[in-house]
């Protein structure tokens, strides 16, 4: 398997450098990092980093590293990945719109319509039960069951499922089975029987459901073309753009953090809901790079990560201690400040050299960005102009006749 991997060396931490100013947001996008395509589909985080599904293929960040699967340079059968889920077994499933991949460390396993029980290779979800049992949701032909090698279907024909076109498939903790449906509303499935929620026989607002959200007390949340429905204990509450206040429609995906909070990615920014009520993280009010947010997932000590539309990625950290971690730090000889920085970077060597030194930036890319020579007496300050450079991660070397340091840092 062919990989492309290149590097970043941010580490997102719990703890902020004591020279690092505290973050609430970080942003990726191609031009300051290695990701594919700005528009992302799915995003998906373990112990092992980080996944993201995008128009131009799939992404993973291992917090320093990048590594880019495209159809050119690695296994993976179709660039549009629109759903990433893993299992118990420490499978990580991927679907595309030429079928689902199953990638663990014995490599790439390939399920399509030619090789399998796939009813179709136009594959929009993907979720596993507690067992490890696999769902898929198609586009046009239903959900698929994986119980070992064997497969089922379920469509229209054969079951009560009032669209073939699926958005979304989630098992709840007793594994059961919930789809989002195109034009049919929202299906829950016990094992046994179907019950169909839709606007003629419930408060749903509207029958395209493109995300459903489980919480463990059995209360459920779908994410519809027209605003948020909660339904708990046989009751409905709506929160759309009519009774809330704020300029959205479409709810992609959601999630409860482990402090307890819901938040759900929208076409008009990131509502959160918590103990005190509700908000919208916008582009007007945060330094969220887009309004239209695609999808969610938490990951590393906390922090959110957010797909967007045409912008790329976000990470925002809730508590506000984003920062830059020194991840490649050859040397402890040398010391930059301030960083984050927003005009210049400023640097000490701490050791007893005087004569020439070579200076470069570089980005993530590891193009060189900035280069010069200077000379150097014990204990000066050096100051690089960053002005010309756009927001993002850089990587500052230096090397003078003892050494060569290396130290990362973040340009607001």
């Amino acid at each position: 398997m062919k990989t492309t991997i290149l590097s970043t060396f941010i580490v997102i931490g719990t703890t902020v450098m004591s020279q690092a100013q505290a973050l609430s947001w970080v942003n990726y996008d191609k031009e300051n990092s290695p990701l594919p395509s700005n528009s992302i589909n799915s995003i998906f985080s373990d112990e092992s980093g980080t996944w993201v599904g995008t128009e131009a293929g799939l992404a993973f960040f291992d917090g320093s590293d990048w590594i880019i699967y495209d159809e050119e340079s690695s296994e993976l059968p179709d660039n549009h990945v629109r759903d990433i889920d893993a299992d118990i077994w420490g499978n990580t499933w991927v679907a595309t719109d030429k079928g689902i991949v199953k990638i663990n460390e014995a490599g790439w396993h390939f399920y399509n319509t030619s090789n399998s029980g796939l009813p179709s290779n136009l594959t929009r979800s993907v979720s596993t039960d507690s067992e490890g049992n696999l769902w898929v949701g198609t586009w046009g032909s239903g959900i698929a069951r994986l119980i070992g090698n064997q497969w089922t279907v379920f469509d229209m024909s054969n079951s009560e499922l009032p669209s073939n076109g699926v958005f979304s498939v989630e098992v709840d903790d007793l594994a059961h089975v919930w789809v989002g449906t195109f034009n049919g509303g929202v299906s829950y499935f016990d094992g046994q029987n179907w019950t169909n929620y839709n606007t003629s026989n419930s408060q749903l607002p509207h029958d395209h459901v493109r995300s459903i959200a489980l919480e463990s007390n059995g209360t459920t949340w779908f994410g519809t073309d027209d605003g948020l429905a909660k339904h708990a204990n046989g009751t409905w509450t709506i929160y759309n753009y009519q009774n809330i206040g704020y300029s959205f429609h479409t709810v992609f995906e959601g999630l409860k953090d482990a402090s307890g909070k819901l938040y759900f990615a929208t076409d008009g920014g990131l509502l959160r809901f918590d103990a005190s009520g509700f908000n919208v993280f916008t582009s007007q009010n945060s330094n969220i790079p887009s309004n239209n947010i695609r999808c969610i997932t938490q990951g590393p000590h906390g922090n959110l990560w957010l797909g967007t539309g045409n912008n790329g990625i976000s990470i925002y950290s809730p508590l506000g201690t984003l920062g830059v971690s020194e991840a490649e730090d050859n040397s402890n000889l040398m010391t930059v400040y301030p960083n984050p920085t927003i005009e210049n970077i400023s640097f000490n060597l701490d050791e007893p050299i005087s004569g020439n030194i070579a200076i470069d930036v570089r980005n993530t890319l590891g193009q060189i960005v900035v280069t010069q020579n200077v000379t150097h007496s014990t204990g000066q300050q050096h100051a690089i102009d960053l002005n010309k450079l756009t927001t993002g991660i850089y990587h500052l070397t230096v090397q003078s006749s003892n050494a060569l340091n290396t130290k990362t840092f973040y340009k607001l």
